[in-house]
């Protein structure tokens, strides 16, 4: 019998520890129509750890981390998040340290881009939601970017 996605996450993560799925799931709620510029980095205790497309954008959510906080304890109405950090990702390598004006580099190491492998693939493609196929597989890219760094 085929399970959803939903349901095997659910069972692979602790009853104590399943909150943090419901962060995820209204995230888009939660951040409104910044949701595409930022992400969930990881939750650690009380902490969320969230990462911005653009340093400006991180500066920018500094100041919007009241009403993230608020809206995500709204969501459970009770604290849950006591403190957000913010850091930015994707920022190419050749900025300087505003990521806005780039340097010429002498010679530049190509990067590899990480992909998905054939068996990540044969896993993902019984999902019929395009969109959350699409989420999962740059969370895996991002994850095999991050195993690497």
């Amino acid at each position: 019998m085929i399970k959803s996605l939903k349901n095997l996450m659910l069972n692979a993560i602790p009853a104590d520890q399943r909150w943090k799925m419901t962060i995820m799931e209204h995230w888009p709620t939660i951040i409104g129509e910044l949701h595409n510029r930022v992400f969930i980095s990881k939750i650690e205790g009380s902490i969320l750890f969230l990462s911005a497309s653009h340093p400006a954008w991180a500066q920018e959510l500094s100041y919007l981390e009241p009403a993230i906080k608020k809206n995500i304890n709204d969501l459970f109405k009770r604290p849950m998040i006591s403190t957000i950090r913010f850091s930015c990702h994707n920022r190419p390598k050749n900025c300087d340290t505003h990521g806005l004006h780039p340097i010429k580099k002498t010679q530049e190491q190509p990067q590899e881009i990480p992909t998905l492998s054939l068996e990540e693939k044969r896993i993902l493609a019984p999902i019929t939601n395009s969109e959350l196929q699409s989420e999962l597989e740059a969370y895996l890219i991002r994850c095999k970017k991050h195993k690497k760094g």
